[in-house]
């Protein structure tokens, strides 16, 4: 209460840091954000979805376009069998690609982390990449919000 604004930029640049290096790590901070901003009223929970959603969109695009810039032969380095199997998957659904990322968004086919990474170097475009990004992860957002609340 004495630093709510130090604790939600904290969160906040904290949530970015960890999309945008794919780290894997924003679950738990929504699942940790009800605990620091308190109960579920109307601008605590505003506040959370906002970092949970817009937030995570900033660090999957700063991951998108650090991986399309410099990460490529990391990522073909490290990740070669995910990387094959993402790039053939992508290959296959190219006639639908909104819908695609769409579907890769809502399952756990394929590691969140990863599709920030692999995405740009498969030939996703940035705007379907991103739009699907924002529906896809709404409702996954919303279950470990109520999650984290539930469990405080």
């Amino acid at each position: 209460d004495d630093h709510f604004g130090y604790t939600v930029f904290s969160f906040v640049y904290l949530y970015i840091l960890l999309q945008a290096f794919a780290i894997p790590g924003p679950i738990f901070l929504c699942l940790l954000s009800p605990t620091l901003f308190g109960p579920v009223t109307g601008s605590s929970y505003a506040l959370q979805y906002f970092c949970c959603n817009i937030v995570l969109m900033s660090g999957a695009s700063l991951c998108f376009l650090m991986s399309s810039t410099l990460a490529k032969q990391l990522v073909l380095r490290k990740f070669p069998a995910l990387f094959k199997k993402f790039n053939s998957m992508v290959r296959k659904n190219q006639h639908n690609l909104f819908w695609y990322m769409l579907f890769l968004r809502l399952t756990p086919l394929i590691p969140n982390w990863f599709v920030n990474l692999g995405s740009p170097l498969v030939g996703i475009p940035y705007k379907y990449f991103i739009t699907a990004s924002i529906f896809g992860l709404m409702p996954m957002n919303f279950i470990l919000i109520q999650t984290g609340q539930t469990l405080k």
